[in-house]
Order: C-alpha cells, then structure tokens, then sequence
C-alpha cells in the first residue's frame, strides 16, 4: 500500500520545477520498466502490481533499490494515464557531462532555431 506522502511526492514528479529539483522522473509502463531494468539502468522505486513483481527475475530486481506494492486504484491515482498499466518507477535523472572536445571527434551537426521538426527531419535524411 503506497503512503499518501510517497503517492503526493510521485504526483508533484509530475512538474518539470519538481522534477529538476529532485533529479528523478516517473516511467510507466511494464514494457518500459522492464527495458529500464534490463538496461541495468538503476531504478530508485518500483510501484506495481505484486503480479508484475513476482514476474521480474531476480537478475532484473538488483537494479531496484526498493519495491512497493500497490492496487490497480492505487496505481490510477498516481498515474499520469487514463488507464494505468501494471508498473511505475521512479528513476535518477542521469548527469551528462559534455566534453567540448570529443564533440568533434565524430561527424557533427549544429543546429541553431530549428522551428519546424520537418527540417530537421529533412536534415538528418
């Protein structure tokens, strides 16, 4: 059962000014959660049905620092979804640390106030 302090703290994840602060963002989905573990991306907090957490194998779970059980109506009142899935996860907003120097190590394209995203589109084909 999620508290109702951790379930306004994954509402408030919500808002970018939140998000930034905090250093994490909310995936759902059981297809995206699964990649994000597989990925050996390391997951803050899974919230999910106990069915969903009883299906990850045991290597897929040492990427969760901890596991919280919840209901489908649980799972609705923190969901950014109309119809939520089977699992959330709270995870650490990866730090890139951009090194001037290995940009120009490859082919590189710059680009300045793109407003259409067909150009870009059209730039990168």
């Amino acid at each position: 059962m999620i508290s109702k302090n951790r379930a306004r703290f994954i509402i408030s994840l919500q808002r970018k000014k939140v998000r930034d602060e905090e250093g994490l963002f909310i995936i759902e989905g059981d297809k995206l959660v699964r990649e994000f573990l597989s990925a050996k991306i390391p997951v803050k907090t899974l919230i999910a049905k106990k069915e969903f957490i009883s299906s990850l194998s045991p290597l897929l779970k040492e990427g969760i620092e901890e596991t919280e059980d919840a209901s489908y109506d649980e799972l609705k009142q923190i969901s950014t979804l109309k119809t939520p899935h089977n699992a959330l996860a709270v995870v650490h907003i990866p730090e890139r640390k951009m090194i001037p120097g290995k940009l120009f190590e490859k082919l590189c394209v710059a680009l300045d106030f793109v407003q259409d995203p067909g150009n870009l589109g059209t730039i990168i084909s």
